[in-house]
């Protein structure tokens, strides 16, 4: 059996920031640059004509930022994953809406790096562990609490189908449009119309604004 290969494109616009990125993803094995980008825009343009099995991307770039970037990406191919770079740890919090698999510290260790490419090109979602810190012993925990603590109504969980509820269930544990194909066995066009059916019923804005609620309505689904 052959070893995987994990195409990379890496959108970033410091260079030295891409030089160490680059040292690192040329070692590890199976892992293979096929392109770069110093700007949001041609990241999107770039990805959308090598198909990189994996998106390395800063979160504040020029001419298009790294989150509308990342938008764009998964949109125009769901196959791509995308690993998001933070500055700070505290956005992750405006990083979120990307819709990225994977939430990293721009400085990371190579072991790290390594871990993150295995896990999200597999299909799996990755926070580092100085984010994951944050979340959990630092600033961003009483940020969890206040959010937990404050209760919302939604009348809409009410008013969903069974196969709603499970779509909604889906969404919580954070899966795409075709991982909750393949998990319910249905075309991505069906569950695209059971995503906007579920979120209009809810009164949502989108995706994150539907799990955020319904974790704070404090029922289960």
């Amino acid at each position: 059996m052959s070893p995987r290969r994990i195409t990379v494109l890496l959108a970033e616009d410091r260079e030295v920031v891409r030089l160490g990125m680059r040292h690192i993803l040329n070692g590890l094995g199976g892992c293979e640059i096929i392109g770069e980008a110093q700007d949001g825009r041609s990241a999107i343009e770039q990805s959308l004509i090598l198909r990189p099995s994996i998106v390395f991307i800063k979160r504040d770039l020029p001419v298009v930022d790294g989150i509308a970037a990342s938008q764009q990406i998964k949109k125009q191919n769901s196959g791509t994953r995308v690993i998001m770079l933070l500055s700070r740890e505290s956005d992750f919090w405006t990083s979120i809406d990307s819709g990225a698999d994977g939430y990293i510290m721009r400085e990371t260790p190579e072991q790290l790096i390594s871990a993150a490419v295995d896990i999200v090109s597999q299909g799996g979602s990755f926070i580092g562990p100085l984010i994951a810190h944050y979340l959990l012993h630092g600033p961003g925990l009483p940020m969890i609490r206040a959010v937990l603590s404050d209760r919302v109504e939604m009348p809409g969980l009410k008013l969903l189908s069974r196969r709603e509820k499970q779509i909604l269930r889906l969404l919580i544990d954070g899966m795409s449009n075709q991982q909750m194909a393949d998990t319910l066995e249905l075309e991505v066009q069906t569950i695209k119309v059971h995503v906007r059916n579920t979120l209009k019923k809810l009164n949502v804005h989108g995706r994150t604004d539907a799990v955020a609620k319904v974790l704070r309505t404090g029922m289960t689904v």
